[in-house]
């Protein structure tokens, strides 16, 4: 297998969640898979916010002298939850061949780079897809405890992933040279389900492979806390709620406006593909 750069991007909002991100940041050191440079792109924090980030970060990098880290601020004033930018000044700055994604509070297990390249590389997809595990976890203060682990994240290929998102942001690689770079965005106003968004577009476009999903590559962390984007009993509210469901009709736009490329069509065994067809028209032509 070669060893080409790859970069992972972590957004990071909240300066006061130091603990977790160094969670976060040495899972990425302990990769087997280098090199690798890991961008935490931080969301308007102050100098002294970010000359932290940068100090408690320092020991990882003595720890793997073969990852690289780079910190990064979003300065810009709008929109106020910046997810969204946050990921496209990451992807902006990424500079290799495989790129990835890793939120500051989930985490990636030692062979789950290296797996998932090496699928890119045996398949020439643009995409790779892993399986994560959910990581039940109480909170108080700076100590997370982990109370359970489950498989939760369920789905067989290409067309159960444009019906439903079953595949967490950190569960996939992309291979940049297969890729238009005018692809490779976050929708910048979208802030809830902004990664799904962004598979659909990848996914009906580009070839994906879904055979590691056999493997668990990484953790998806639910806190009871409701620090997770997620819906959860301590973080419903009724304007929470409501963002959910702007964002559930925006992906429905995206689902009917969306073609299904015929390199995607073929893929899914379409011999004579449809320039037309779209992706809610693919997913109702496969109802289960």
């Amino acid at each position: 297998m070669s060893f080409e750069m790859l970069d992972v991007v972590i957004r990071f909002h909240d300066a006061r969640r130091m603990v977790e991100l160094d969670r976060c940041v040495f899972s990425i050191a302990c990769q087997n898979y280098f090199p690798l440079t890991a961008h935490v792109v931080c969301q308007r924090f102050t100098e002294k916010e970010l000359d932290r980030v940068k100090a408690e970060l320092q020991p990882l990098l003595e720890l793997s002298p073969a990852m690289a880290v780079r910190v990064h601020n979003m300065t810009d004033d709008f929109p106020l939850d910046a997810r969204s930018l946050l990921i496209n000044k990451g992807i902006a700055e990424s500079k290799g061949r495989y790129l990835a994604f890793l939120d500051y509070d989930d985490i990636i297990y030692p062979q789950g780079y290296t797996s998932l390249i090496a699928e890119l590389e045996a398949t020439g997809c643009a995409v790779a897809f892993g399986n994560i595990r959910s990581a039940y976890l109480t909170v108080d203060d700076n100590i997370f405890m982990t109370l359970s682990k489950k498989e939760v994240f369920h789905g067989a290929g290409v067309i159960d992933q444009l019906r439903r998102n079953f595949c967490p942001i950190h569960s996939f690689i992309l291979d940049k040279s297969k890729i238009e770079e005018k692809d490779l965005y976050f929708e910048p106003e979208l802030n809830k389900h902004e990664d799904y968004d962004f598979l659909i577009r990848i996914c009906s476009k580009y070839p994906a492979s879904f055979r590691t999903r056999s493997r668990f590559v990484g953790e998806y962390s639910k806190k009871d806390d409701g620090s997770n984007t997620i819906l959860v009993a301590s973080s419903v509210t009724d304007e929470r709620k409501k963002e959910w469901e702007i964002a559930d009709e925006f992906l429905d736009r995206r689902r009917r406006t969306t073609i299904v490329s015929p390199e995607v069509q073929r893929s899914l065994g379409i011999v004579e593909p449809d320039p037309s067809l779209t992706v809610e028209q693919l997913i109702q032509q496969h109802i289960p």
